[in-house]
């Protein structure tokens, strides 16, 4: 299938960027069928540059209009579109020169063809992990949205408009735009993608490179605007779920991805820091209303998880600060979030007298782990050394515990706790590699975790006391 491919990228104020930007589009070894800018009020030398590049080449088509945001340019350029897909390019990024023609084998009447990206660093001293690459196990196969959904959420949902190839007739029949004039736009213009889409395919081929530079939204710290939309699109994601009944979402997905929300809201709360105002304040309420509005049915004592019972502990803490009434969930909650903490804390046998532990870990959760143990299980008496990924840590040896590479782990070692959450899948495939056998090693938490340790000892020491 021959399919028509137009790009629109949106411009304000990228001189610097622009040049690299319009170069990937008409240096493709298969040239874009369309090709729309819309300058979106530049007061630099864009719309020179856009201009000469219209001259230069026929088959661009230059918009230019005030100021008005990265989303109403976007629309713009989606209603003057005539392409059977659209792509999205921002201009500080570019593209692979081979994108048309990969893009050309790879359409054939997908919804959406999602495919990865690569990143080009541009802030000195700073190197950022590429979080844009599609799971490979997820390639090269059609599926529905919404089990597309369910394969990569929540670790391998990216959210970025311009790593599709999306159906022009798709978007329009559904009326999938971009919420005007708000940051995150792309959270609820994908959610409306997958949702609606019923033929999503990925390929893991870096179509688009990612700029990481100083000063742009990416990179720039969180403030009151930001923190205002981010609640605001994720509240109309949360009544896009509720009132259209074709997204009606299995019951535990719908938990899982609601929990999400909440935990981005309490790491949004730890960002502000001290920038917090009344606005964000009475955001932060209508937040927490509307979830109990919308999902108090999550709230079942009963059935929550170890992270569910943190994240609503943190949840009803701010509630019952606005209302007094809340108390009573909240200390329910908190005696489940304990019991939880207690169940996994158990499981690391850490006081008995006959076994030997290895601590993948050295740092802050390893001590935090202690605590907790001593605090809410019993005495740690077992013997114990410590197992480092990294072997220039090993010279700091301590004075009680030995420390050893993961590659050197003794036989007589007998249980291998895995302590870290967020290096967890790494520790585990070296110890793996390594000949470790599945049932020595320990994961202290579980895919669906988002709380560690060292978040949990925090929350208790502050909030409810430590004795």
């Amino acid at each position: 299938m021959n399919s028509s491919i137009g790009v629109i990228i949106p411009v304000f104020n990228m001189e610097k960027y622009l040049h690299k930007c319009l170069e990937s589009v008409v240096k493709q070894t298969i040239l874009f069928d369309e090709v729309i800018i819309v300058n979106d009020g530049s007061n630099d030398r864009s719309q020179i540059i856009c201009e000469m590049y219209c001259k230069k080449y026929p088959y661009i088509k230059l918009i230019n209009q005030e100021n008005k945001g990265l989303s109403i340019a976007r629309n713009v350029g989606i209603t003057h579109s005539k392409s059977d897909y659209l792509i999205f390019l921002d201009s500080d990024d570019y593209l692979l020169l081979r994108t048309v023609e990969i893009l050309k084998q790879k359409l054939n009447n997908q919804d959406v063809l999602f495919y990865s990206a690569d990143i080009k660093e541009d802030m000195k001293e700073i190197k950022h992990s590429n979080n844009y690459q599609r799971n490979q196990k997820i390639c090269n196969r059609l599926m529905s949205g919404m089990e597309f959904f369910n394969q990569v959420f929540p670790k391998n949902y990216i959210v970025s408009a311009c790593m599709g190839a999306y159906n022009r007739t798709f978007l329009e029949k559904y009326k999938i735009l971009f919420p005007e004039r708000l940051y995150y736009e792309d959270n609820l213009f994908t959610f409306q993608v997958i949702s609606k889409a019923k033929r999503i395919e990925c390929i893991s081929d870096e179509l688009y490179i990612r700029r990481y530079r100083s000063g742009s939204i990416m990179t720039s710290a969180l403030d009151e605007k930001k923190y205002l939309d981010r609640v605001t699109i994720q509240l109309k994601i949360w009544d896009y779920i509720k009132f259209e009944e074709e997204n009606k979402l299995d019951t535990s997905f719908l938990k899982k991805y609601v929990f999400n929300d909440l935990w981005q809201m309490i790491q949004f709360e730890i960002q502000l820091k001290d920038k917090k105002t009344i606005n964000i304040y009475n955001k932060k309420v209508e937040y927490l209303y509307k979830f109990l509005d919308y999902w108090s049915d999550f709230c079942n004592v009963d059935g929550l998880s170890f992270s569910e019972s943190y994240i609503l502990l943190n949840i009803y803490r701010e509630l019952y600060k606005v209302e007094k009434k809340y108390l009573v969930e909240y200390e329910n909650i908190k005696k489940k979030f304990i019991f939880r903490l207690q169940e996994k804390l158990k499981k690391l046998r850490l006081d008995e007298p006959d076994i030997k532990v290895g601590i993948y870990g050295i740092g802050n959760h390893s001590k935090k782990m202690f605590k907790l143990y001593e605090l809410f299980v019993s005495q740690i008496i077992c013997k114990y050394i410590y197992i480092v990924s990294d072997e220039n840590i090993i010279s700091k040896d301590d004075k009680e515990h030995q420390i050893i590479s993961y590659k050197n782990i003794p036989n007589s070692i007998d249980f291998i706790i895995v302590s870290s959450l967020t290096y967890m899948d790494d520790m585990v495939e070296n110890l793996k590699n390594i000949g470790i056998v599945e049932k020595k090693i320990h994961k202290i938490y579980d895919s669906n975790d988002m709380c560690d340790f060292v978040m949990a000892y925090d929350f208790i020491e502050k909030c409810i006391g430590v004795n």
